[in-house]
């Protein structure tokens, strides 16, 4: 429902975070995975916004993209302006922004679990390299940013990816780029 002023719809701030770790080590191999999550807080999604605007998101998808009212939206009610009633206007699916959809449709929970990092390296045994020109050789694979689990609402961006680059503004997706995932290798020799 379109307001007539400002309606606070939440904070950029998690309820809480954390981070759970891990290193297991069995005989030359090891194996390390990193967690991180925030649960709570909101953002502003423009990538939302945009999908909703040529009718690729959820919503406009919904119902075939027959026109039909915006699932769980209320209007005021006519004869009493204290009380809303359900809304029943068809909407244009593919048109979401023509219609005046509230900015607030495209706010969003910012709550996350990750698998930040990973990786499994070998530790060549000091037997296989006595007689050669190294005294330690480790070689490793690793990934970072590998999976990401966001909220039903949010199938859109990382709620991490901040539009406002190496500044303190957060809450804010203008169409960012997605975060990245890379995944590469390393070998780690002494002589």
């Amino acid at each position: 429902m379109l307001t007539q002023g400002s309606v606070y719809l939440g904070t950029y701030n998690p309820d809480y975070q954390a981070s759970l770790g891990t290193n297991i080590k069995f005989k030359n191999w090891s194996l390390s995975a990193l967690f991180d999550t925030k649960q709570g807080g909101m953002f502003y999604s423009r990538t939302k916004d945009l999908m909703d605007f040529v009718g690729v998101s959820k919503e406009s998808a919904a119902n075939g993209r027959v026109p039909h009212p915006y699932p769980n939206s209320v209007n005021r009610d006519p004869n009493d302006p204290n009380k809303y009633v359900p809304n029943t206007r068809n909407y244009n699916m593919t048109n979401w922004w023509s219609q005046l959809i509230p900015a607030g449709q495209h706010v969003l929970d910012g709550s996350f679990v990750k698998l930040r990092e990973t990786s499994l390296t070998y530790k060549f045994p000091k037997s296989m390299l006595k007689n050669g020109l190294f005294n330690d050789v480790t070689v490793g694979v690793f990934g970072n940013n590998l999976f990401m689990w966001t909220p039903s609402e949010n199938q859109y961006v990382d709620p991490e990816v901040n539009s406002g680059g190496s500044s303190n503004e957060q809450g804010l997706d203008f169409s960012a780029q997605p975060s990245l995932r890379n995944f590469g290798f390393n070998v780690k020799v002494s002589f």
